[in-house]
């Protein structure tokens, strides 16, 4: 009734994903302990409608993360520009949905307190804190165009050390960019409202270790 249908951006998605029994658990990623980074917890829609401007039949099989609809909707309001990005890790796919071309590397990086994980195309690295004497944990490495179901962890394999050694790298990097200091839980950082794994953290930096709020 207020005309605005033709001058709206609508965005349908969702914050996680969830297993229905997916790798024998229910619940997102943080239900397992470790927090598991398979892709049926973290997969998530992305629907999004702007008459006149975005095609009906268009779709895309990009990777992108849910940070990344900050940069593109900005981006495609014409007010990139004019944001301060810097310390931002977010990424403009707003060329795609003019359907332009345009590069884009193919990566997402996630995190849910204890665990970090880098998903490429081809591959899927699962690092954990190693900071707790009391709660040692484990890597992961599943390489996604053999073993799509994400079963055969390959972590530790010497025949993938290499493989396992670059995308640690890049996931360090990442982190070690845009961390937050101030929230960083692997480097003694507090959390700003609540933490799933309080018990690991005081193990980790001591009993004082608590949260913000």
């Amino acid at each position: 009734r207020g005309g605005l249908e033709g001058d709206t951006v609508v965005i349908f998605t969702a914050d996680h994903g969830f297993s229905l029994g997916h790798h024998g658990f229910w619940g997102h990623g943080q239900a397992t302990w470790p927090s598991n980074m398979f892709r049926i917890a973290y997969n998530i829609p992305l629907i999004l409608r702007a008459p006149g401007a975005i095609g009906p039949d268009r779709s895309s099989e990009r990777l992108v993360g849910s940070m990344d609809l900050f940069s593109t909707i900005l981006d495609y309001l014409g007010l990139f520009k004019e944001t301060d990005m810097a310390d931002v890790p977010a990424r403009s796919f707003a060329p795609e949905l003019a359907g332009e071309t345009f590069d884009w590397d193919d990566v997402v990086f996630l995190e849910q307190e204890e665990t970090r994980a880098i998903r490429t195309t081809e591959w899927l690295y699962v690092k954990r804190f190693k900071g707790s004497g009391a709660y040692p944990l484990e890597d992961d490495l599943y390489d996604l165009n053999a073993d799509a179901d994400e079963r055969r962890n390959l972590a530790g394999d010497e025949g993938y050390a290499a493989i396992e050694r670059e995308l640690a790298t890049r996931l360090d990097a990442y982190f070690d960019r845009y961390a937050d200091p101030r929230f960083d839980l692997w480097r003694g950082g507090s959390a700003k409202s609540n933490a799933s794994r309080p018990w690991l953290w005081k193990d980790a930096w001591g009993p004082d270790w608590e949260t913000v709020t």
